[in-house]
């Protein structure tokens, strides 16, 4: 009989064996995440707390809010802030842009139900602008540039969706 010189089989050291080829992976396994996880996070923009946020829009000491503008010889701002005394102008939006009410001088700070009464009365249909002007008749702009204006529709538009036809 022919004996061959193998190692003889130890089922504890193939144990030991594959215990520490699995620790190694795992340890592997450990360090590739952390590192991963690190980059990750070191990729991702870190954002402000939301109190230190600021909002995008324009802003400015002046806004206008005005509800329903019905027909008639009357528009009705709901509430108006001024950080100057201005005027609140009516203008119906025509190749013109003709004023047609002025209100009274409104003082620094809210008021409310600002009533303006108009030379010419609006209809359905009619579109006017509420704009804010100073004392010299200029118009107000924002820190944008822009005009401080609500555009308004006159009286109550119905609108139709395509499966009522």
């Amino acid at each position: 009989m022919n004996t061959a010189s193998y190692p003889k089989k130890s089922k504890t050291g193939n144990a030991l064996v594959i215990v520490v080829i699995l620790v190694l992976f795992l340890l592997a396994a450990i360090f590739l995440y952390s590192k991963q996880s690190r980059f990750v996070a070191e990729a991702l923009p870190t954002l402000p707390p939301v109190e230190a946020r600021t909002n995008p829009e324009p802003t400015s000491g002046f806004t206008i809010s005005v509800g329903i503008v019905d027909p008639g010889n009357k528009v009705t701002a709901d509430e108006v802030s001024v950080s100057q005394p201005s005027y609140l102008y009516v203008i119906r939006n025509d190749s013109k842009e003709a004023v047609i009410g002025k209100s009274a001088l409104l003082q620094t700070g809210d008021t409310k139900n600002v009533e303006i009464l108009l030379s010419s009365s609006v209809k359905d249909g009619d579109v006017v602008f509420i704009r804010l002007v100073d004392q010299n008749g200029k118009a107000i702009t924002n820190d944008s540039k822009q005009i401080v204006q609500v555009q308004k529709n006159v009286g109550h538009l119905m609108t139709h969706y395509a499966s009522e036809y």
